[in-house]
């Protein structure tokens, strides 16, 4: 009878096991599986690790306990031993371990916060579903850019959110600074659309446009471009943050004082009168 009960209580432990295993949300990629993963997931979470790293023994149960509630809101979650897949890791730009990567087509964004499960959650989800509104008047517009230093704003004849157009505007989005809002008026800063405009206060406040062939990095990269002033105020602040290149002179050392000599005691014994 406690025989049957012990492997009653084995087969019950196995199957805990299993389930659990089973359970977890992260999925493990290799080098071989890491693109069909991208063609299947039009957004992820990616984290690189490395079995003898303590931070990443660390990050193991909070990365658990965060890709549960992100699969539960439809973004998977996904882990590789940077060890055993050191190409995909280069490919990456996996510097150190552990590193985790918000990836949405051909662009990814590194995660430089705490390693807990709500502060991973709320950086991904920040990413995920970044702020764009959608601008349907004049007003709306101008509302919009209004006080901000910079605003990016992208202007399309008809909004369609499954469109790669607006996939890749939003991966841009979440990798920029500034405000960013789509837009279906026309007319107001170029008659062909899509066009992606930058209104900024300086360089005269006129905003600045790109079209033609609007791709994730051509966008990604006109919104950090226009938004540097073309000239900068030399001042005592940004000469502290940007030093001078020159080499300065070094200071001459002073020439030490020579220690005057002290008069010796005459040898002489003295004689008393």
């Amino acid at each position: 009878m406690r025989g049957a009960w012990r492997s009653a209580c084995v087969l019950l432990s196995s199957l805990a096991g299993s389930l659990a295993a089973e359970e977890s949300a992260v999925h493990e990629l290799t080098e071989k599986g890491y693109d069909k993963f991208v063609a299947d997931n039009t957004a992820f979470v990616i984290s690189f690790t490395a079995p003898w790293c303590g931070h990443s023994r660390a990050l193991m149960p909070e990365y658990e306990k965060a890709a549960h509630s992100l699969a539960a809101q439809g973004l998977p979650v996904a882990h590789v031993d940077g060890t055993e897949n050191e190409a995909l890791a280069t490919r990456l730009d996996v510097k150190g371990y552990p590193t985790i990567f918000f990836v949405r087509g051909d662009a990814s964004i590194e995660f430089d916060g705490d390693r807990k499960a709500a502060d991973l959650q709320r950086w991904a989800l920040s990413k995920l579903k970044p702020v764009v509104p959608t601008l349907t008047t004049d007003a709306e517009v101008d509302s919009f850019v209004k006080g901000k230093k910079t605003a990016l704003v992208l202007f399309v004849g008809a909004l369609d959110p499954t469109s790669p157009l607006h996939s890749a505007f939003l991966a841009v989005a979440a990798a920029v600074e500034q405000p960013c809002a789509v837009s279906t008026v026309t007319g107001r800063i170029t008659e062909s659309s899509p066009a992606l405009a930058m209104f900024k206060t300086f360089d005269g406040g006129a905003p600045v446009v790109m079209s033609g062939e609007l791709s994730r990095s051509r966008m990604q990269t006109f919104a950090q471009v226009e938004a540097l002033p073309l000239v900068v105020e030399y001042t005592s602040q940004v000469e502290g943050t940007h030093p001078d290149p020159r080499p300065r002179p070094r200071p001459r050392p002073r020439p030490r004082p020579r220690p005057r000599p002290r008069p010796r005691p005459d040898p002489s014994p003295s004689h008393s009168p």
